[in-house]
């Protein structure tokens, strides 16, 4: 088809070259009107290149000012980063600090249980100890009360012992062993049966006293040897518990201190508790307001995106007929677009890393899409009036200004509203409510609710990069069309070239046609030439949008920074004042410590000093025990020696054992006497000068007072001699001896 049409235009160009001689006088009519509005068109062509050239340097002086903006917030933006890390690291040691402290809490209550229970059962066993050694005490008292009666009996028996002995000693002639009368005799062995008998029912009562006494003695050694059992199994306990007790003061005391940090710290939770909950009863006032305006605002945003949608068709119809009339040989469309790829693609990663508030994309995305429609509106109505662009600039500015001011106010709302984290959660919910979310995010839960969102985002992006493939196909389809525009230049060029033989045929008029020629290039040149231009200031104009789309998104980045690195500020500080709290309680316990240990100190002194105490008095009860058993001994000897002397004396005076003894002591009495008189008859026989004039007054009463039994003529002295001499020395011997005391 092409070629075709290329033989019909020769044949065209062939034909008019042929008719130019005849139509000379038309062709200068022509000549001339096309001179005049080619004239017009290279005036309306440089005025539209100055107002180009204008704006070309306005856009790069706002390039460059955005350009150093933009290298302070990537700064800002860097340091921020770097703080967050930080502090991300600093939240994250002071988590698992806490998580540590919670453990050595739950431990230390453990222990404290432990100790707890194992202090109640020590106060327990001491309790019971104590009432133990108050009983054995009582029965110590009473013991004492009963060794004092034994031993005032004692001293009694002893005394009537006493009397006994000094009566037998005076009724036997112990002062002087020579000659008395038979009564006298007679009357000390009946006071010395007498005595016998009295000291036999004493005896018998002694007996008695002392079979209770051994009794009681023997109750007394079962109920020691428990007690040095019991005392024997509590020194064990004791010292297994003071070890226990050691064991427990080191346990208590880590106990107290972390006991102290944990009290600590709930107390400053309780605090923020209570501050949270004031914050929530206000965020749940401020929230109710706004939801309110966000109704209203997501009905004008549908509206909105109504007429978003509208607009960007007339983009696209719009973009392709820019294209057409801008596409040059020289410069195509395709790197731009993949320029735009690059960008949406960096803008997604960045979305991804960020995760930027879509609230405020959607805000920024009302007032971009405000400015495409403005834009559009003008492009559409007034594509050759410069004071409807000019106007409509105005209005744009006015508006971003708008804008602006109303980005700062939401900034400063959401920084007020940043502060709580349900808030933070309401805002996510906003944003799936805008994408249609509601579902997913109820499904996938407050973790996972971002990666939704930037899912969502990708989403969105895939969409863009298939309209911008979509346009590639149609940028295609313009230079095809621009490549057969450029073919019927070149045919244009031919024409131009017959014409130029047929003015040179035409001396006249060839000064004029070529004049017109190169005027008609010159004008060529410059609209090709501002044709570049335009399409250079149109490509710098999408650049500038979105380098101001990225800017607006790096200045939210850098206040959500700013926001998150006061926040964390907030929390070092916080941490930092439970870290001091903490370290106040555990000196608080630190000291109760030092009390208790204290206490425990000066309750095993007393303990040991009871203990001491009771072991005394158990040493003093056994010395006393051993002195009254040798006591019954001596007692129990002396009583067999008596019973032995009364049957011996019993015996030999031929009387029975059931006789009494008075009459035992008035026999025995009135034989020493008898005996006495006869040793002394003897004496006087044997020796008379001798006996007379050694008398003694004593034995010379006796026999005034007695009379002499006539009817002894056997000599039997020397048998009652002996007699009565193993008599007195078993009686000196028995009677004589002093107790002696163990003090």
């Amino acid at each position: 088809m092409s070629s075709h049409t290329d033989t019909e235009s020769d044949w065209q160009v062939f034909y008019v070259l042929r008719e130019a001689s005849e139509m000379t006088s038309t062709d200068d009519t022509r000549i001339h009107d096309v001179t005049t509005s080619l004239r017009s068109e290279l005036a309306a062509l440089q005025y539209k290149r100055d107002r180009l050239l204008n704006e070309l340097q306005d856009v790069r002086n706002q390039l460059k000012n955005r350009e150093q903006r933009v290298l302070e917030l990537q700064n800002e933006t860097d340091q921020l980063k770097e703080q967050s890390a930080r502090q991300n690291s600093i939240i994250t040691s002071l988590r698992n600090r806490v998580q540590e402290l919670e453990e050595r809490e739950r431990t230390l209550n453990n222990a404290l249980t432990r100790t707890e229970m194992s202090v109640e059962t020590l106060t327990r066993e001491n309790r019971y100890q104590n009432e133990k050694i108050k009983e054995i005490e009582l029965k110590t008292n009473h013991l004492d009360l009963e060794r004092s009666s034994e031993e005032q009996n004692k001293k009694i028996v002893q005394r009537n012992m006493v009397d006994v002995v000094k009566r037998l000693a005076a009724a036997l002639g112990a002062e002087s062993f020579e000659s008395t009368s038979v009564e006298v005799i007679t009357h000390k062995a009946s006071e010395l049966i007498q005595d016998v008998s009295m000291l036999r029912s004493k005896n018998f009562t002694l007996t008695d006293t002392l079979s209770t006494v051994e009794i009681e003695l023997r109750s007394c050694r079962d109920q020691l040897e428990k007690v040095i059992s019991d005392r024997e199994s509590l020194k064990r306990q004791t010292t297994s518990y003071l070890l226990e007790l050691d064991r427990l003061k080191q346990e208590k005391e880590s106990l107290e201190s972390k006991n102290r940090l944990l009290e600590r710290e709930l107390s400053e939770i309780k605090d923020k508790l209570q501050v949270v909950s004031r914050g929530l009863n206000n965020a749940a006032t401020n929230i109710s307001s706004q939801e309110a305006t966000i109704d209203s605002l997501k009905s004008d945003i549908k509206q909105k995106e109504d007429r978003i949608q509208e607009v960007q068709n007339e983009l696209t119809h719009l973009l392709e007929t820019l294209a057409i009339v801008t596409s040059s040989p020289t410069h195509f469309v395709e790197p731009q677009v993949i320029t735009i790829r690059e960008r949406v693609k960096e803008i997604v990663h960045e979305l991804k890393e960020k995760s930027v508030e879509l609230e405020d994309l959607r805000a920024k995305y009302t007032t971009l899409s405000q400015q495409s429609t403005y834009d559009t509106e003008i492009r559409l109505q007034d594509k050759g009036r410069l004071k409807a662009l000019e106007e409509e600039k105005s209005l744009i500015e006015s508006r971003l200004h708008k804008t602006e001011s109303e980005l700062t106010s939401c900034e400063i709302n959401r920084e007020n509203l940043k502060r709580d984290k349900v808030i933070f959660v309401t805002f996510l919910d906003r944003l799936s409510r805008i994408l249609n979310m509601d579902e997913i995010s109820k499904e996938v839960g407050i973790e996972l609710h971002t990666e939704s969102i930037l899912l969502r985002a990708e989403q969105l992006a895939k969409l863009e990069s298939g309209k911008t493939i979509d346009k590639s196909a149609v940028v295609y389809q313009l230079q095809k069309r621009v490549r057969t525009l450029r073919e019927q230049l070149q045919r244009r060029d031919l024409h131009l070239d017959l014409l130029r033989k047929k003015i040179n045929l035409q001396e006249e008029n060839s000064r004029v046609r070529s004049i017109l020629e190169a005027e008609k290039e010159e004008a060529n040149l410059r609209a090709k030439k501002l044709q570049k231009q335009n399409e250079k200031l149109q490509q710098q104009l999408t650049e500038a949008r979105s380098s101001s789309r990225d800017l607006r998104n790096q200045l939210a980045d850098a206040e959500e920074f700013k926001s998150k690195a006061i926040e964390r500020g907030h929390k070092i500080e916080e941490l930092q004042k439970r870290l001091n709290e903490s370290e106040t309680l555990r000196i608080r316990y630190l000291e109760k410590l030092t009390s208790l240990k204290d206490q425990l100190r000066i309750t095993s002194e007393t303990c040991d000093q009871d203990r001491t105490m009771n072991e005394h008095t158990i040493k003093l009860l056994k010395d006393d025990l051993l002195k009254t058993k040798q006591s019954l001994t001596e007692c129990q000897r002396s009583e067999n020696l008596l019973s032995d002397l009364r049957r011996s004396v019993v015996s030999l005076l031929g009387l029975d054992s059931s006789t009494p003894d008075y009459e035992i002591v008035s026999k025995l009495s009135k034989l020493i006497n008898a005996h006495r008189e006869y040793t002394l008859v003897s004496r006087r026989y044997d020796d008379p000068v001798r006996n007379t004039g050694g008398l003694s007054p004593r034995y010379t009463t006796l026999d005034h007072g007695t009379t002499a039994s006539r009817h002894l003529t056997f000599d039997n002295t020397r048998f009652y001699d002996s007699i009565l001499d193993d008599v007195d020395e078993n009686l000196n011997a028995s009677y004589n001896k002093r107790p002696t005391r163990n003090l």
